[in-house]
C-alpha cells in the first residue's frame, strides 16, 4: 500500500508541477525512488540525475551523493547498461565523493570518472567525455591513480590546439609530476595549455594552469616565481567568483611563502581563504584552510589559534594525519606531553587510508 501511495503521489505531482517539474526534481526523486517497484527506473533516474546536478550546484554535496547513488543502484537492477544516464550518474556522484571524502579516499571517485569517460566514449559522445577528463581533481600526490592515462585518452579525442586540449593539459600536467616524476614533462604541458589560455583569451584557463603550475612547483621545491603566479591566479580567481580555484591557489601560494619565510604574507593569505573554504562546504579545501592557519599560527607561538584552528580540522576528519599531527606537534610544544602522546598513538592506532 505505502508503494502504491507513493506512486500516486509521484504521478500526481509531476502532473501538477507540469512545466515546472525539473524545478521540483528532489521531491519527485523521492516519490519515484520508493514506487520503484510499481513506476520502474525511468523516472527515478530521470529526477534523480536532475535533482542531484541541482544539489552539486548549490554546494549540497551529501544530498547529491545519496541521489546519485540511488539511481545507479536502480540502474545496476538492469545490467548497468553503458549509456549516457550512467555514465552522467557516475560522473555526478565522483564529483560528490571528491567533496566528501578525504584526499586518501580519492580512488573511489577517480574509478568513477574513468567508468563515466568509457561509458561516453563507448556511447561516441566525445564531448561529454572530454568533461569528464577535464574535471579538475583536488591534488592527490600521494597516491596513484593513473589520471595521467585517462588524461592522454582524452587528449587523443580532441585537436592539440583546442580549447578542450588547453583544459586537459593543465591537469595533465599535474598527473604527470605527481605520478610519474615527470617535472619536465609537466612544464611542457603547462606550457603548451598557458599558450592557448592567451590565444584564446580565456581568463579562467589562465587561472587553471596557473594553479596547477604552482602546486607542482611547490613540491619540486621550484619556489621562485611561485608568488607571482599565485597571486595572479587568486586575483582571476577572485574576479571569476571561483571559491575552489581561490582556496587552492592560497593554499599553494601561502605554504610556499611560509616556506620561505615570508609568514606574514602568507598568515594574510590563509587568512583571506577561510571565508570561500567555509561557503564551498567540501571537505578538502576546507580542510587546507584550517590546516594552513593552524600551522602558521603555530609556528609563531600564538597556541590558543593554532589549537582552535587544528581541533576544528580534527572535529571534520578525525583520521586526517595533517590535522592531528600537527596537534600532537602543539601538544609537545606547549609541554602537554600527554595529550601530545595520545594524539601520536590515536594516529598509529588508526592510520589514515592510504598511510604507509
Amino acid at each position: 500500500r505505502r508503494v502504491r501511495l507513493h506512486a500516486r503521489i509521484a504521478t500526481v505531482l509531476e502532473e501538477l508541477y507540469g512545466t515546472n517539474a525539473d524545478a521540483n526534481a528532489a521531491e519527485l526523486a523521492y516519490h519515484f525512488a520508493q514506487a520503484e517497484t510499481v513506476t520502474g527506473t525511468d523516472k527515478l533516474v530521470q529526477y534523480s540525475l536532475l535533482a542531484g546536478e541541482q544539489a552539486l550546484a548549490a554546494y549540497g554535496y551529501e544530498e547529491a551523493l545519496v541521489l546519485f547513488q540511488r539511481a545507479l543502484e536502480a540502474k545496476q537492477g538492469q545490467g548497468m547498461a553503458a549509456d549516457g544516464d550512467t555514465a552522467t550518474l557516475l560522473f555526478g556522484l565522483a564529483r560528490a565523493q571528491v567533496a566528501t571524502l578525504a584526499r586518501t579516499m580519492y580512488h573511489e571517485p577517480y574509478r568513477n570518472l574513468r567508468l563515466s569517460f568509457d561509458y561516453y566514449v563507448e556511447a561516441g559522445d566525445v564531448g561529454a567525455a572530454v568533461a569528464v577528463a577535464e574535471y579538475p581533481m583536488p591534488r592527490a600526490s600521494h597516491i596513484d591513480l593513473e589520471r595521467n592515462r585517462l588524461l592522454s585518452d582524452a587528449l587523443a579525442l580532441v585537436p592539440p590546439d583546442s580549447f578542450h586540449a588547453g583544459l586537459l593539459l593543465s591537469e595533465y600536467g599535474s598527473a604527470l609530476y605527481y605520478e610519474v616524476g615527470d617535472y619536465e614533462g609537466a612544464q611542457e604541458a603547462f606550457g603548451r595549455a598557458l599558450a592557448i589560455a592567451e590565444k584564446e583569451r580565456d581568463q579562467a584557463l589562465e587561472m587553471r594552469v596557473l594553479t596547477n603550475s604552482t602546486q607542482v612547483d611547490l613540491w619540486a621545491l621550484t619556489w621562485e616565481e611561485v608568488p607571482l603566479k599565485g597571486r595572479r591566479a587568486i586575483e582571476l580567481a577572485r574576479s571569476l567568483d571561483d571559491p575552489m580555484f581561490q582556496v587552492t591557489a592560497s593554499y599553494v601560494t601561502a605554504s610556499t611563502l611560509a616556506a620561505m619565510g615570508r609568514r606574514q604574507e602568507a598568515q594574510r593569505l590563509a587568512e583571506a581563504m577561510l571565508a570561500p573554504a567555509e561557503n564551498l562546504r567540501s571537505l578538502t579545501p576546507l580542510m587546507d584552510a584550517l590546516w594552513s592557519n593552524g600551522t602558521l599560527h603555530r609556528s609563531v607561538g600564538n597556541w590558543q589559534d593554532a589549537r582552535s584552528f587544528l581541533e576544528r580540522g580534527v572535529e571534520l576528519h578525525p583520521e586526517g594525519a595533517q590535522p592531528n599531527s600537527d596537534l600532537a606537534v602543539l601538544n609537545h610544544q606547549v609541554g602537554d606531553l600527554v595529550q601530545g602522546r595520545e594524539n601520536i598513538d590515536a594516529l598509529l592506532e588508526n592510520p589514515p587510508a592510504g598511510a604507509t
